[in-house]
């Protein structure tokens, strides 16, 4: 009986981690739409236009995230894997869908690992991409804030600069240790503003900066497939 008792402790110790991290996401922000209620900022009063700011005066944001997270995703076994990781950081633990979120994606950890403690470029077509998704506060902007700037990870699993493996991969209780700086922009006004109905002014702007530290663990809330 003590012996089960204590693994169900050990267990429950286990899921209490799950999205325990520090870190911020703050900065200003420009969201044209942003929900269906009187708009704030510079637009304030006027009831049919629902915007965040105005491109010339984002107003402050600050994200105060309570939940961290990650999905290691493993390539096919190959000479050179890409190797993935998709990193989460949420204003709480509920549902994607009901959250502010601020997705980083890897398409391959090992470049990362390469650079640690270097600024890594962020964009729409690099390595590392990142979007920023306000479910819970924007809950439907015109599109989706993509970021572009610098991250720079001072713990990345266990990558040393001394030697990185071809097959280098986070996992399961690594540690993932960053910082950022990201200017919002709308790439559709960016790439095909002015085709069609697209409009040529941009939709978001502004700037998020912040940091996170965490260890990735394993669950229904963190990962796809845990």
């Amino acid at each position: 009986m003590r012996l089960v008792a204590l693994a169900l402790s050990a267990s429950a110790l286990s899921a209490c981690a799950l999205g325990e991290g520090s870190g911020a996401v703050d900065g200003s922000l420009f969201i044209r739409q942003c929900a269906p209620h009187t708009a704030v900022g510079a637009s304030a009063g006027v009831g049919t236009v629902y915007s965040y700011g105005e491109p010339n005066a984002p107003l402050p944001y600050d994200m105060q995230p309570s939940f961290f997270a990650a999905e290691p995703i493993d390539d096919f076994s190959r000479l050179d894997p890409n190797n993935r990781l998709n990193i989460r950081v949420q204003s709480d633990g509920s549902r994607i869908e009901q959250a502010d979120v601020l997705f980083i994606n890897i398409a391959s950890v090992h470049e990362v690992a390469l650079a640690l403690a270097q600024d890594v470029d962020v964009g729409f077509n690099t390595n590392v991409r990142a979007t920023l998704s306000l479910n819970q506060s924007c809950p439907s902007p015109e599109v989706t804030p993509t970021l572009e700037g610098t991250i720079n990870f001072a713990q990345f699993g266990d990558a040393n600069q001394a030697r990185v493996p071809p097959d280098f991969r986070v996992g399961f209780e690594d540690r993932v240790q960053a910082t950022f700086t990201f200017r919002v922009i709308d790439v559709r006004a960016s790439t095909i503003g002015g085709l069609g109905d697209v409009p040529l002014d941009p939709a978001v702007g502004g700037d998020i900066h912040g940091n996170f530290d965490f260890i990735v663990r394993q669950g229904q809330r963190a990962q796809s497939y845990p």
